[in-house]
């Protein structure tokens, strides 16, 4: 449902900061602590938007794991008649995650929800130094500048998940954290560009199409995350006991290989000698093995021992589709499929 005569639900997943009306850092631990910064903005007057604002996490990056993406999208299903879409508002850091999360999560997606990280960053309170280098090179436009568009492209009363960070709006699936510092500071494949807003919305062609088919069809609920899955960053320093001790009482693995290092012969012997054949994920880069062999050459005799090669580069995206999918099935010619 997107009904304009409903407000719009503000949704705070930590990371942030705002400033009273005397200047001065405020963590955000209550809803009053950005109502009143919301009040603050002349423009949310001129669109007359209501607001209802709902803090779900106040600590760090770390602390915004996946129990909690769930409880975000349980409110999202559970709420989507009570308002005209939503906002989430989070760290740079989290919004991947939590973006490729909510798609999977609900299908057909009816109603609006848009990421973005509108607030200031909440190191400011240990370095509030840094806040004068923010202000002189946004001039404050940029601080609620995503806030306004992100509630413009509610108002448009479209659907699907979106990430709205300057004037770009993307579809929340598939992207990933790109450069902290840009205007745009996530990436994403070129052919998913949405539109653009700026005070104002317009969709692609394409992607106008693809919400307003969302639009006709009712979302499915889907709350299932494998919770109990490690992740590894592969480096020559990992050793196979290592390995075999992080992995105990896990349900699936991740192993990212990074573009400086090639598949290390630990890495290549714990899989030949692992006991436990719970489904293992290896993606990143395709680079050569010790052996002088391509990674994809490897792609079905590891799945014989319940390891997929995925082409797909994104942590993230790869991150909670694995999670996902391990919920629902441990066979891992299935989960390559999906994955794949």
């Amino acid at each position: 449902m997107n009904d304009s005569s409903h407000p719009i639900c503000i949704i705070i997943t930590g990371g942030t900061v705002v400033q009273d009306t005397a200047g001065n850092l405020v963590g955000v631990k209550h809803e009053d602590d950005v109502k009143k910064w919301i009040a603050a903005m002349p423009e949310l007057l001129l669109m007359r938007a209501q607001m209802d604002v709902r803090v779900f996490h106040t600590g760090s990056d770390a602390d915004f794991i996946p129990d909690r993406w769930l409880a975000v999208c349980r409110f999202l299903y559970e709420h989507r008649n009570d308002y005209s879409g939503f906002v989430i508002v989070g760290s740079i850091a989290n919004i991947p995650y939590l973006g490729n999360c909510i798609p999977l999560i609900m299908e057909n997606l009816s109603f609006t929800v848009v990421l973005t990280g509108s607030q200031l960053p909440d190191y400011l309170l240990e370095v509030p130094g840094g806040l004068s280098d923010i202000l002189a090179r946004s001039h404050d436009v940029g601080l609620r500048a995503n806030m306004m568009n992100a509630i413009h492209a509610v108002k448009r009363k479209g659907s699907g998940c979106y990430v709205v960070a300057g004037d770009k709006i993307v579809p929340s699936n598939r992207i990933e954290l790109g450069e902290p510092l840009s205007a745009f500071p996530f990436s994403f494949p070129s052919k998913m560009f949405a539109g653009k807003v700026e005070f104002s919305m317009k969709l692609s062609e394409e992607r106008a199409e693809v919400s307003a088919e969302e639009q006709r069809k009712n979302t499915v609920f889907l709350p299932y995350l494998e919770t109990r899955v490690k992740f590894f960053e592969v480096t020559p320093l990992l050793t196979r006991e290592m390995l075999a001790k992080e992995l105990e009482g896990a349900l699936g693995a991740l192993f990212h290989i990074t573009p400086t290092v090639s598949l290390p012969d630990t890495l290549q012997s714990f899989f030949d000698t692992r006991k436990a054949l719970i489904p293992c994920v290896v993606f990143g880069r395709a680079l050569m093995t010790p052996e002088g062999s391509a990674l994809n050459d490897f792609r079905d005799a590891f799945l014989k021992k319940g390891i997929i090669v995925t082409r797909e580069e994104g942590i993230a995206w790869v991150t909670v589709a694995f999670m996902w999918i391990l919920a629902q099935t441990c066979d891992p010619s299935l989960i390559r499929r999906i994955l794949t």
